[in-house]
């Protein structure tokens, strides 16, 4: 071991005479560190018996569609904007919603108010002692999204076994109730939007059909179409009478003469034709009493009325379904959550976990005195050099 110190002294050692250096100085100590490991392994196991045993109970649920998803499918979300699809619930991020509300402060001061966390945790005389119960309860619960079977775990860990699956049932139970609520409102408000739309829809009927009724005093027309269609087939026959008339009259006028008799009588025939077939044009007629001249804005009047009378019921045949499933849905109680497994008490611990701490604070000691066995001889050996050196420098 002198010659290789005076080796290092001298020249540079070799790699392989450096490391069998080291290995000497750990062996020299073996006694040192041999005690030292077993003194603190010895006392890991000491310790990690004396650490309170702590246990985790585990809740699985299966998360359904949001809320508004059967409120979008009665108004075919696929075609809604972003805006009014997030507002139905028609989001991605189911997990997302249901981890809000699992740690929104309303659900763990529920938490903490019912299993009386403050007590249990031993915080009676500490500052903020609720706040510090919220902290606490953050660190002994714990949400896993599982994205390859899509379900949720929430884990509560606690002291007590039975506790700890209390803690872990009542946050499914408080989230069934918050989301409810949620949904509840969701739904009371979209009834509420849908009903307001459909009474302005009833109302926009009835004022329609009030102007029907002043159209019809106004114009006489109840059934355009066939209206029309009868008073252009009489318009024809009272046509064909007028010609039928006319010829007759030329032919008699011609034959018998202008101051015959029969003449007189036809001439008398064809101005009655001609008079009735005027006022039929200028909306004496029964059947159309419209002039030809305001036909028009009849029309166009009565195409307006028409118009809107399909366009109102579209919307109330569209809205009466909505109506009343949105009722239904609002009514609807149903459970927010599909849970698996419920939480049952553990029947093993879940921390401390003894033997890792027992080997990783042996192994860790084991390497520091390793290390220090190392620097001590390092420094031996460094020290008369480093004496030499500020010796020569003090000359």
């Amino acid at each position: 071991m002198e010659s290789g110190v005076e080796q290092k002294h001298t020249g540079v050692p070799h790699s392989s005479d450096f490391m069998w250096n080291q290995v000497a100085v750990v062996l020299g100590r073996w006694r040192f560190i041999l005690s030292v490991t077993i003194v603190s392994a010895v006392l890991a196991v000491v310790i990690s018996l004396i650490l309170p045993v702590r246990f985790t109970a585990s809740s699985r649920l299966i998360l359904p569609q949001s809320p508004g998803s059967s409120l979008l499918s009665m108004l075919g979300g696929a075609q809604l904007s972003s805006t009014a699809r997030s507002f139905l619930g028609a989001t991605t991020g189911d997990y997302t919603r249901y981890l809000t509300i699992l740690t929104s402060r309303t659900v763990k001061s529920a938490v903490v108010t019912h299993f009386d966390l403050i007590r249990v945790y031993d915080l009676s005389d500490a500052d903020e002692p609720f706040e510090r119960a919220l902290e606490m309860l953050d660190e002994n619960i714990e949400y896993v999204i599982d994205p390859d079977y899509e379900f949720m775990s929430i884990n509560a860990t606690d002291r007590d076994p039975e506790r700890a699956a209390e803690m872990s049932n009542f946050l499914v139970d408080e989230l069934n109730r918050v989301s409810a609520e949620l949904s509840s409102r969701t739904a009371a408000l979209f009834r509420e939007r849908v009903e307001e739309r459909f009474d302005e829809a009833l109302a926009d009927r009835d004022s329609l059909l009030n102007r029907v009724q002043r159209f019809q005093r106004e114009y006489g027309v109840y059934e355009l179409e066939s209206q029309s269609q009868v008073f252009f087939e009489q318009m024809g026959e009272l046509g064909v009478s007028v010609a039928e008339a006319e010829i007759q009259y030329d032919v008699l006028r011609e034959r018998l003469g202008a101051e015959n008799n029969q003449t007189v009588q036809a001439g008398a025939l064809v101005r009655a034709t001609q008079r009735k077939y005027r006022e039929a044009l200028s909306g004496q007629e029964a059947i159309m009493p419209v002039a030809t001249d305001s036909l028009p804005t009849m029309i166009k009047a009565y195409a307006e009325l028409q118009m809107q009378r399909v366009i109102l019921e579209s919307v109330i045949e569209a809205l009466a379904p909505i109506v009343e499933q949105a009722r239904f849905e609002e009514a609807r109680k149903a459970e927010a959550l599909q849970v698996v497994d419920r939480a049952v008490p553990p029947v093993f611990k879940s921390e401390p976990k003894r033997a890792l701490i027992c080997i990783i604070s042996t192994f860790s000691i084991f390497v520091l005195c390793v290390l220090l066995a190392l620097v001590e001889n390092w420094f031996r050996v460094a020290s008369p050099r480093v004496k030499s050196r500020l010796s020569r420098l003090r000359a």
